[in-house]
């Protein structure tokens, strides 16, 4: 098997159906991303590399980007993606580990290349503007196990080595398949997206992709706005904060196309979405449940998930919805676990990283930690914090949060096990004298993590006097 030839079908199928589409590199048909895709399937054969070998990959998403990844994934090579914020002794480790033999990348390899012995002695590095020369031959669709490596991603591990989350030729496949039965893809026209990866899912479901700029200034949106006059999708795919920031520029009527909008995260504040809900009454929203390594988990209706957690009290949507039953799922010590064909598997680099996130039950089954509280009611789970965070701290924050009729603020126990109440807007006599658990109310900025960019990082939004405390 392998998991990109359902690109390779819809390529062919329909070659001059817009496949990708964004205001800095212009339309991309699925016929361009084949010929892309081509191009790097031949630079790749002149350097002689086979299914057994594996590239590092560090280049911006774009629509060359899509088509390194369709290439290599046809020719069954590995590619290896490294979080950027790694530190540079922990990219060298994944270097010497893995050892692949071809490096593309653009200012980003030269950096790592300039201080890196491991980089350096990479066989080959290749520019991104490189493949435009490269000639254009038949597309290469290897014939593959199921437990062959699309791809691997290092991020952070918590001993100090990298972890590799493996996505298999079988996760990927399965994935499509998932959620294609749970969500048919009955949709002609392009989603429009914030994440760049569920553009690879669309060019293995034949469906287009307006993809919003990362950087979410009033100019880029109205440049996007006028890609979706042209192209009308009917859905958009993203996260609460992309939501808030077309509510806070008024400009979320501005997509009159949208007939359904695909909500992805938690603890989303109730009122954005209601705020959304008010601006589209007749649309539909779906809200989707899941982390990297597990996608989809649950599903529900966002409308209904808002309604019951507003009904128990709540200022943030807990209420996560029904478990996909392509999922099976279990509770260990309050904390969801979870097994099944779109959950990937043991990581490599540090094997030691599986201890407490990977588990193989009695009969061999794999189990994966998402690390998230739970409470299971009726057959719907609810968000009950982290599992690093004590439960009657997060019930403490939901409890501020409903006060304050804000999120911007989250509870930070001390080793000492004091309680600090840190954020903005929390320097209220009322808030000292109804939580006399808290030892101090602290001012300081939230900081939004990077990634997630609607997630409190906690780490950074922490005064430097608590960061060691």
């Amino acid at each position: 098997m392998n998991s990109i030839a359902l690109f390779h079908q819809n390529a062919l199928k329909h070659p001059d159906k817009m496949a990708i589409a964004d205001i800095k590199h212009g339309i991309l048909s699925f016929r361009d991303i084949l010929t892309l895709s081509s191009q790097v399937q031949s630079r790749m054969n002149e350097l002689g590399l086979t299914k057994d070998d594996s590239v590092l990959v560090a280049i911006t998403p774009s629509p060359l980007l899509y088509g390194i990844i369709c290439g290599l994934m046809g020719m069954g090579v590995r590619i290896l993606f490294i979080e950027p914020w790694l530190s540079l002794d922990r990219i060298s480790h994944v270097v010497e580990s893995i050892k692949p033999k071809v490096f593309i990348s653009g200012l980003i390899g030269k950096m790592w290349g300039g201080r890196s012995r491991a980089i350096r002695q990479i066989p080959h590095w290749l520019g991104p503007s490189e493949f435009q020369s490269s000639s254009t031959g038949s597309f290469i669709v290897e014939d593959l196990s199921e437990a062959h490596h699309a791809f691997v991603v290092f991020s952070s591990g918590t001993t100090g080595a990298p972890k590799g989350v493996v996505r298999t030729h079988a996760y990927m496949q399965n994935i499509y398949e998932i959620f294609t039965s749970l969500e048919p893809q009955h949709w002609t026209k392009p989603d429009l997206i914030i994440f760049p990866n569920v553009a690879l899912f669309h060019l293995a479901t034949g469906r287009g992709s307006v993809i919003v700029p990362h950087k979410w200034s009033e100019k880029n949106l109205r440049k996007t706005i006028e890609l979706c006059k042209t192209y009308g999708p009917p859905t958009l795919s993203t996260g609460p904060a992309f939501l808030k920031t077309l509510l806070d520029l008024n400009l979320l009527k501005e997509f009159p196309s949208i007939e359904r909008i695909v909500i992805g995260g938690a603890l989303t504040d109730c009122g954005i979405l209601e705020k959304v809900f008010d601006v589209f009454p007749d649309r539909r929203f779906m809200h989707i449940y899941g982390g990297s390594e597990a996608e989809p988990v649950a599903l529900m209706d966002a409308k209904e998930a808002v309604k019951l957690s507003r009904e128990k009290g709540y200022f943030q949507t807990l209420c996560l919805g029904s478990v996909v039953p392509q999922v099976e799922h279990k509770m260990k010590d309050g904390v969801l676990w979870v097994s099944g064909p779109n959950v990937a598997g043991e990581y490599i680099g540090d094997v030691s990283e599986n201890k407490g996130i990977k588990e193989r039950d009695a009969s061999g089954k794999l189990w994966h930690c998402m690390g998230d509280r739970m409470v299971e009611e009726n057959k719907l789970v609810w968000y009950a914090g982290r599992e690093s965070q004590k439960p009657e701290d997060f019930n403490l924050e939901q409890k501020i949060y409903s006060d304050l009729q804000s999120s911007k603020c989250f509870i930070h126990r001390s080793l000492d096990q004091k309680l600090y109440l840190v954020g903005e807007n929390v320097s209220s006599e009322r808030l000292r004298n109804k939580y006399p658990q808290i030892h101090q109310i602290i001012t300081s900025k939230i900081v939004r993590d990077k990634r997630h960019r609607s997630r409190i990082d906690r780490k950074r939004s922490l005064p430097k006097s608590l960061r060691i405390k």
